[in-house]
């Protein structure tokens, strides 16, 4: 049962000392204070009695139940019940007796019905509350941890909630494809990485799909952010994630033993560095625009291979036919070479225009590097601070952040921070219980 529950601040005293001071048509009854805890949960041992008396008809109500580790109940504690006629009772606390399962320790209470509840009895009851909090159930029965929240860190923890909720849904609705039972970029491109994340965040329970891994076997997980992020408590650094990545493409032409949903499309895989032509990690741009990747792979040719494309409006200092694969390279229609060393695509670690260097670019190398300077996005620094200051968090910032996730659309950028806005709500309802 779950009821409104007044704790005694003083100590134990005599029941029947209590209940003779305790009179309600005594208007002067500011003479015992209590702390008022919400929502509090108790475990009926047994269904309540009722017994009808027979000297005046009156009907009285008895019950014993268990509370959780961390309340030490006091006879003389209140607490509101409804009864099966919608009546509310105030019921007090008449013997408290010690007891353990599975090495901790509880306590059984016996109480019975003092009188039914009345407006007056209510506001006399509440004008001794010297202070509220709220109780949270952090695990099952037998298992659990008894934490007490203020009233402000309860109403946060709901916030918190409540769009943790609304966050999953709405990656679901708008990533989430049914026909290959997974989550895809707006693009169309697959994050293998990404979707483990997810499937760890979102459970069947709460969101009625578990997303597939469509890359089988996941290789180098271990060495994503990602992973960092659902073992954060061991991480210490950022230096050992692999912070590059490089577009593939499932050919559909070849059966093999890993023939699934994922064949005909693209996906993402980490590399170690940009050797091979990695960029950074996670790039947010649509790689697949008008057919042509961020990266500067045409859609089914060679990875190496020049992509040449229109005139991009967002970078006026590109020339038309650009070509995003490399720096320096010959234009396989024109036979000529194109040098731009300030494309924000193709050449953003070398360029020396700040603005294009943060076109697209969610996590920088002063990021990983733990070089934390004015230019940081706010959620990258907040995110650092989180895995290498041992769950460092604002709670606060965290909800005034996820309050404004909608204004990202259904964009690319919107799934990654989605993801991660959902560990910081984590990580903030941790802190908070």
């Amino acid at each position: 049962m779950v009821v409104p529950y007044y704790h005694r601040n003083t100590p134990n005293q005599d029941i029947r000392s209590f209940m003779a001071r305790f009179s309600f048509e005594d208007e002067d009854i500011i003479h015992e204070d209590f702390t008022k805890i919400m929502n509090l949960e108790m475990r009926l041992t047994d269904s309540i009695q009722f017994q009808q008396l027979e000297e005046d008809k009156s009907v009285s109500l008895t019950g014993t139940a268990v509370t959780y580790p961390g309340l030490e109940p006091y006879e003389g504690d209140l607490f509101i019940l409804e009864v099966d006629n919608k009546q509310q009772v105030v019921m007090i606390v008449n013997k408290v007796d010690p007891t353990t399962f599975r090495q901790e320790r509880y306590y059984q209470v016996q109480f019975t019905a003092y009188m039914q509840l009345s407006k007056i009895l209510y506001e006399r009851i509440e004008m001794m509350v010297r202070d509220t909090c709220y109780f949270e159930r952090k695990k099952y029965f037998g298992e659990s941890e008894l934490t007490f929240l203020s009233e402000k860190s309860w109403f946060i923890l709901k916030e918190l909630e409540a769009y943790r909720r609304k966050i999953s849904q709405d990656i679901i609705s708008f990533f989430y494809n049914k026909d290959r039972e997974s989550f895809f970029r707006v693009d169309g491109v697959y994050d293998p990485y990404l979707t483990e994340f997810l499937r760890h965040k979102l459970t069947v329970r709460d969101n009625r799909v578990h997303p597939l891994q469509l890359l089988v076997p996941l290789q180098n997980f271990e060495y994503s952010i990602w992973f960092k992020l659902l073992d954060a408590e061991n991480c210490e650094s950022l230096t050992d994630v692999w912070k590059y990545a490089i577009p593939r493409y499932k050919d559909p032409r070849y059966f093999t033993s890993d023939f699934n949903a994922l064949v005909g499309k693209y996906y993402l895989e980490l590399v170690e560095d940009t050797t091979s032509g990695g960029r950074l990690y996670p790039p947010l741009m649509n790689m697949m625009a008008g057919g042509l990747d961020g990266y500067g792979v045409a859609v089914g040719t060679n990875f190496n291979m020049c992509n040449c494309r229109p005139m991009d409006p967002r970078y006026p200092h590109l020339i038309k036919d650009a070509c995003a694969v490399n720096m320096h390279h010959p234009h396989p229609k024109l036979g000529y070479t194109y040098h731009y060393p300030e494309c924000p695509v193709c050449s953003a670690k070398d360029c020396d225009n700040d603005e294009a260097n943060k076109v697209g670019i969610l996590f920088t190398e002063d990021f990983y590097s733990g070089y934390m300077n004015l230019s940081i996005d706010p959620l990258a620094k907040m995110i650092y601070e989180y895995l290498t200051e041992h769950h460092k968090l604002n709670i606060e910032a965290i909800l005034k952040m996820v309050k404004e996730y909608r204004k990202l659309g259904k964009t690319n950028t919107a799934l990654y921070k989605m993801a991660l806005y959902l560990e910081l709500i984590d990580g903030a309802i941790v802190a908070i219980k």
